[in-house]
């Protein structure tokens, strides 16, 4: 019960700064995702042609 007011409260207190938390955080998401694609796509590619 603590634990969820407590984070009712900062979310609520924070709410302006989601949007530019969310834009901050997209750039990241994408930096880590591309790569792992990337190399999903080369080894999937890898096995079809040897």
């Amino acid at each position: 019960m603590e634990m969820g007011k407590i984070n009712a409260q900062t979310l609520s207190r924070h709410a302006p700064r989601y949007p530019f938390m969310l834009i901050m955080g997209l750039p990241v998401i994408v930096i880590i995702s591309v790569p792992t694609a990337h190399y999903c796509f080369e080894s999937r590619y890898q096995q079809e042609f040897s």
